[in-house]
C-alpha cells in the first residue's frame, strides 16, 4: 500500500483506530494534526560536522530532526531502527514515506511496549507499508534508541519515538555524523544486523 497523499495516512489511521476503538477520536485527530505538519515540515538543520544535541523541552522537536534525516535516504539507501517505543505519527509517516521511495526500513521494538494500543497501531502502518519489524523473544527489554541512518549518521539518547517523549518528557537526542565518527557509525548497524538476524528476536506477528 502507497500513501499518495495525507488524506490516504489518516485514512489507514482510522481503519486501524476502528481495530483498535480504545483510541480515542480526539487522538486520531491529534495525529492528523502532526501528520499535516510533517507534509510541509522545514527540514532541520542538522550539522554534518559536528555531534549535534536536540532536547525536547528545548523545544527542538526531536522527531523533526529523525524525520530530517530520514528524508534524506534515497533509494537503495537503509534505515535500520531499534527503538524502545514507536507511536509518533510524524516518525512512523517518514518511515513509510521512505520505504515508499525503495529504501531498506528495518524497525526493531520491545515486545513488552507491544502491549500499548498506540503501538500496536504504529506498527500495524509500518506492517502495511511492507516494513519489517520485529520485537525481542527474550524476557529482557530492547530498551535501545537508535535510528542507523545509511551510514551517514546514528541518532541515540534517551528519546523514545512518542508523542509523550516530544510534548512532555525530559528527553535528549544525539545525532553523529559519519565525518565525526564512521567507526562508530560502523559498530553501530553491524550490532544492528546481528539482532536482526539473531534468534533473540522475531517477526512481528
Amino acid at each position: 500500500m502507497k500513501f499518495k497523499s495525507l488524506t490516504g495516512f489518516v485514512v489507514l489511521l482510522l481503519a486501524l483506530t476502528l481495530t483498535y476503538p480504545a483510541l480515542a477520536y480526539d487522538k486520531l485527530r491529534a495525529a492528523k494534526n502532526l501528520v499535516s505538519e510533517v507534509e510541509g515540515m522545514i527540514p532541520k538543520n542538522v550539522p554534518e560536522d559536528r555531534i549535534s544535541i536536540w532536547y525536547s523541552k528545548n523545544g527542538d522537536e526531536p522527531e523533526r530532526v529523525l524525520a530530517t534525516l530520514y528524508r534524506r535516504v534515497p533509494s537503495g539507501g537503509f534505515i535500520h531502527v531499534a527503538i524502545y517505543s514507536l507511536t509518533h505519527p510524524v516518525i512512523v509517516k517518514a518511515l513509510t514515506d521512505a520505504k515508499h521511495r525503495g529504501v531498506d526500513v528495518r524497525v526493531i521494538v520491545d515486545s513488552g511496549q507491544l502491549r500499548q494500543r498506540n503501538m500496536k497501531v504504529a506498527v500495524s502502518t509500518l506492517e502495511i507499508a511492507g516494513t519489517p519489524v520485529k520485537t525481542n523473544a527474550f524476557h529482557g527489554l530492547m530498551h535501545m534508541k537508535i535510528s542507523n541512518v545509511n551510514r551517514e549518521y546514528v541518532t541515540t539518547g534517551s528519546y523514545n519515538y512518542t508523542t509523550s517523549a516530544s510534548k512532555y518528557n525530559e528527553e535528549c537526542l544525539y545525532v553523529i555524523p559519519a565525518r565525526i565518527d564512521a567507526g562508530g557509525i560502523k559498530k553501530s548497524e553491524e550490532k544492528f544486523l546481528r539482532m536482526w538476524q539473531s534468534v533473540d528476536y522475531r517477526i512481528v506477528n
